[in-house]
């Protein structure tokens, strides 16, 4: 069971054509001295569709394996953390697109006082510690730098195992070009006979 800082994220590429697209998520875990104690990462379920799921689902798998209430999540999407801060009935309404993975993620997180989900910076270079402030006010330092950075790329080597061929990819790209191209040329023929 894991305590420590917890950096989670998410990767989704090959968007937005929805058979192209693929996720993965990710997570490190490092103790108070800056060590990696343990990191995870893989491919969300089928019906994650976007970032954002794939986000929450990293989110969900570090608290799976946490001593309940004793793990700090530092997390570089401003929608999870305020998805927690929010509570489980807001998190979870009907007109929530990521309402299922949310309710999974409120469940795992109901331990864990909201001030222990804190918005970070992403991506930002050694060189940023101490130039940026987290959500909760505190500066960014380097671990959480180095536990993001450790994060993304493990979401990211996520994606790759399941990614579409860059070929295919754009073979369904000029597909998508060439029938936008066509149903234009049918709009516009379709209009002129209208007007005639």
């Amino acid at each position: 069971m894991l305590e420590g800082t917890a950096y989670s994220d998410g990767s989704f590429l090959d968007g937005p054509i929805v058979e192209l697209a693929r996720g993965g998520w990710a997570f490190a875990v490092l103790n108070d001295d800056g060590v990696t104690v343990a990191s995870a990462y893989g491919v969300p379920p089928a019906w994650i569709k976007d970032i954002g799921g794939a986000e929450a689902w990293g989110v969900l798998q570090a608290g799976l394996r946490a001593v309940p209430g004793m793990l700090k999540y530092k997390i570089d999407c401003q929608p999870c953390v305020r998805m927690v801060h929010g509570g489980a009935v807001e998190a979870t309404t009907a007109n929530r697109p990521l309402a299922r993975v949310n309710a999974l993620v409120m469940s795992v997180l109901e331990d864990t006082p909201a001030e222990r989900v804190v918005w970070m910076p992403a991506h930002k270079a050694k060189q940023a510690a101490g130039q940026f402030r987290c959500g909760d006010g505190t500066l960014l330092t380097a671990m959480d730098i180095e536990g993001n950075a450790e994060a993304d790329k493990l979401a990211k080597m996520a994606v790759k195992f399941h990614r579409v061929a860059a070929a295919e990819v754009k073979h369904w790209e000029e597909i998508c070009k060439h029938t936008l191209e066509l149903a234009k040329w049918v709009a516009r023929a379709t209009w002129a006979a209208s007007n005639c």
